[in-house]
């Protein structure tokens, strides 16, 4: 799902509760898995609602404001980080940004216990952080151009997102997921798991 299909699913959403029902905070597991499971099969509400009338969209959309609260903190740590590579820095936001990128936070961690250049590393970090998400980016765009070709489609998708293949570009590690669409189920369990 795109940002800007990710961004009028949600906006539907919120009209929905609007209209129908009463805004919650409370959500469960599994309304987390049937949202993710909406958005990674690029559904939409009405649809949603067509299959599974008894959605709890109040709690859909609970979930998707728990799981982006978490997600966009450790994006903009990450980004704090990245524009002020200090220890006192990586002290402060290592805990929001290892939620999306463990790996990274384990390697920075080793390098400040090995008294390494804790500034370069983070330096090498940004590059490939970037990179892995143009990778990402050029996916995206190439299933735009391709909608109409299933085989060809399937093939980008799978590049993108495959559970079973861990180099897609969705589960790098250091994949910096931008939206809630995009989130692995290892990163969306450890949102999950936090509040």
């Amino acid at each position: 799902m795109s940002c800007p299909d990710e961004q009028a699913f949600v906006k539907k959403l919120r009209t929905y509760v609007t209209k129908h029902s009463k805004y919650t905070s409370t959500c469960t597991r599994d309304d987390t898995t049937t949202l993710i499971g909406i958005l990674r099969s690029g559904g939409n509400l009405d649809s949603a609602l067509g299959f599974a009338s008894g959605l709890r969209v109040n709690s859909l959309l609970a979930a998707y404001d728990r799981l982006e609260k978490q997600r966009a903190a450790s994006e903009q740590a990450w980004k704090e980080l990245c524009s002020n590579p200090t220890a006192s820095s990586f002290s402060k936001q290592k805990k929001r940004i290892v939620k999306l990128l463990p790996v990274i936070v384990q390697d920075l961690e080793d390098t400040v216990a090995s008294g390494g250049d804790l500034a370069v590393e983070i330096k090498k970090y940004e590059t490939i952080v970037k990179t892995a998400t143009k990778i990402a980016e050029a996916l995206e765009a190439t299933c735009l151009k391709v909608s109409g070709n299933p085989t060809a489609l399937y093939g980008v998708v799978s590049q993108l997102y495959d559970p079973i293949y861990e180099y897609s570009a969705y589960l790098n590690y250091a994949y910096l997921s931008d939206r809630v669409s995009t989130l692995s189920p290892s990163r969306v369990a450890t949102l999950w798991k936090t509040r």
